[in-house]
């Protein structure tokens, strides 16, 4: 998960909570218990959302084949959804860091509403897979959006404090999830699973929408597309593994040990590519700081011969 940065240019001011509370602080960019109290409950349904999704899907499976069929590509339901949120991750975290929270969070919970609902309307299992992947897409940005906003929110010693609602939350959702499939599932029917995220998920957005406030910021940075690749190849060749190894091919094969080559090479390809890139940049600001590394590729003036001593002066003519 990205790492979260401090509010940038909060003390400037800002409209609503996050205004609020950066004059009442006198210009610290956190929030006070209150408003934090108030954006909370936001940030706990998204975090339940994506905990959720990855538990109660599970306990639907068996029914799910009966309806649609294709049982030979079972696993996909699960994988797409995996993959397109491990890809997606750092991304939403990044462009989160440059543009601010609240945009990238709100349409990660629209994007995962959109493929829940989709899911739920599959008469196949090809669409049932290519809508768990649009539901992966925004499920990517849910725990990262949340956590990251609440590391914008509250202090950084105060952090662990709110931190064990989230776990409260997690706990919960792996405990309660499987029950609560299996039930939907028996009850009412495998969409349901689906269509149950969009009151949750719609009540979450509509929350998050009227009380997340924060200041608008724009940070300067530059997203590595390329480490994104990297990463998204090796997520995917790791989860590929995990997922053929020792059911769709032996161990021994050729497509799982193509996988884990591709793994390790595209892991070593980003080590390269982030030490040679850390070496540029190191380079770079022992030239800044450097005043004899500044001046040894600046053109030298020519320089006069000078006498060295006066008798050579006075024979010169």
């Amino acid at each position: 998960m990205s790492e979260v940065n401090a509010a940038a240019g909060a003390a400037a001011g800002g409209d609503g909570a996050g205004g609020a509370a950066t004059k009442a602080a006198g210009g610290s960019p956190y929030l006070s218990h209150r408003q934090i109290m108030i954006i909370l409950p936001g940030l706990m349904l998204a975090m339940l959302l994506a905990m959720l999704d990855q538990l109660i899907v599970g306990t639907a499976l068996p029914r799910i084949v009966g309806d649609l069929g294709g049982v030979a590509h079972l696993s996909w339901v699960v994988t797409a959804y995996v993959l397109a949120a491990t890809i997606t991750t750092p991304f939403y975290g990044k462009l989160g860091d440059m543009y601010g929270r609240k945009t990238f969070f709100i349409a990660a919970i629209a994007i995962f509403l959109a493929g829940s609902a989709l899911s739920g309307l599959s008469t196949s299992m090809t669409e049932l897979i290519t809508f768990r992947a649009i539901q992966g897409l925004g499920a990517g940005g849910l725990m990262v959006g949340a956590m990251a906003t609440l590391g914008e929110i509250v202090p950084p010693r105060e952090r662990g404090r709110y931190m064990s609602y989230f776990i409260v939350v997690m706990m919960f959702a792996t405990i309660a999830g499987p029950l609560v499939g299996g039930w939907i599932t028996s009850a009412f029917s495998w969409r349901w699973i689906f269509y149950i995220n969009l009151p949750i998920g719609g009540i979450g957005l509509v929350y998050m929408i009227t009380t997340l406030k924060l200041p608008a910021r724009r940070v300067e940075h530059r997203i590595d597309y390329l480490g994104g690749v990297l990463l998204g190849v090796v997520s995917t060749a790791i989860i590929l593994v995990a997922t053929w190894g020792g059911t769709e091919y032996r161990w021994a094969s050729a497509p799982v040990v193509t996988l884990i080559a591709l793994a390790v090479v595209a892991a070593m390809l980003a080590h390269d590519v982030r030490s040679w890139r850390g070496s540029l940049r190191d380079e770079a600001i022992r030239y800044a700081v450097s005043p004899t590394a500044q001046t040894r590729w600046l053109p030298r003036a020519p320089t006069s011969r000078r006498p060295s001593s006066p008798t050579a002066a006075r024979r010169s003519p």
